[in-house]
């Protein structure tokens, strides 16, 4: 049993990655140039900069897919200063057979009006029993470009450097993602998305948000190759931002996701 999980482990990270963050999970992923939260580290590092407060932030998957062996932890952290931001993100998956670690550091700043540029590496530390350890150091870059303050469109690419697993290259895609987000009222944000990962084919990711009171925000999404559909909410008060987000898979039972995030400064 233990051998079946590890193929579908691998079958599930390589074949359908999804982003660190409930928010970002129950937007499908298409929240590439929405103003990010903590977790944006992990996906769209450019996201950070116009967070204007500290924020840490926390997050666990029981069992990805209906697999508790599956099951994530990851933790963020954004320190804004007056002409950037820094963000370090931390995350745990898998089990005591097949584990996956990673540490992020970012930056992000303007580099012009309404032009955000942000780097990022990740440091990527993988176990499998009885075949031993692997370290790779990921570059990730991505940009942030306000066209009007309702209407932004954000780039990024992922492993820019072609980092792989051992001496097999390969092993981790590289994957480059182009989005666009439009406030198209103060209650409703809709987002879309691309993403082409090297050897899985083009997919294209759509979400929307929508505020029916203020504190209070309902978020759904759906996404091409594989098909998948995601949903959730979030939540504020005070210093709090607690979210939810499920989604599918085409094969494999829902993934439920929760995280909570702590804002030195009230929402």
């Amino acid at each position: 049993m233990k051998v079946i999980i590890i193929a579908v482990l691998i079958v599930v990270k390589i074949g359908a990655q999804w982003g660190e963050g409930a928010k970002q999970a129950s937007l499908c992923n298409s929240a590439l140039a929405l103003a990010g939260d903590a977790f944006a580290i992990f996906n769209s590092s450019a996201n950070i900069l116009h967070i204007n407060s500290r924020q840490f932030g926390a997050e666990y998957t029981p069992g990805k897919f209906g697999f508790k062996q599956l099951s994530s932890f990851h933790f963020a952290y954004v320190e804004p200063f007056s002409n950037f931001s820094i963000g370090v993100g931390l995350g745990s998956y898998g089990f005591e057979l097949y584990k996956e670690n990673e540490l992020v550091l970012g930056l992000a700043c303007e580099a012009s009006k309404g032009f955000i540029v942000s780097a990022s590496t990740t440091l990527s530390n993988l176990k499998i029993q009885n075949y031993g350890i692997s370290n790779s150091l990921l570059i990730n870059v991505s940009t942030l470009y306000y066209i009007y303050e309702k209407l932004r469109t954000g780039f990024a690419v992922n492993n820019i450097n072609g980092a792989s697993r051992g001496n097999e290259a390969g092993q981790i895609p590289i994957v480059f993602l182009y989005g666009w987000s439009w406030d198209v009222s103060e209650d409703f944000v809709l987002n879309i998305a691309t993403e082409k990962e090297t050897g899985f084919p083009f997919a294209v990711m759509a979400g929307f948000l929508y505020k029916p009171v203020k504190y209070f925000s309902l978020r759904s999404g759906a996404a091409t190759n594989p098909t998948k559909y995601s949903a959730g909410f979030g939540l504020t008060y005070s210093h709090f931002q607690f979210d939810y987000a499920v989604y599918t898979h085409p094969v494999f039972e829902l993934t439920h996701q929760f995280g909570v995030i702590f804002s030195f400064l009230p929402f």
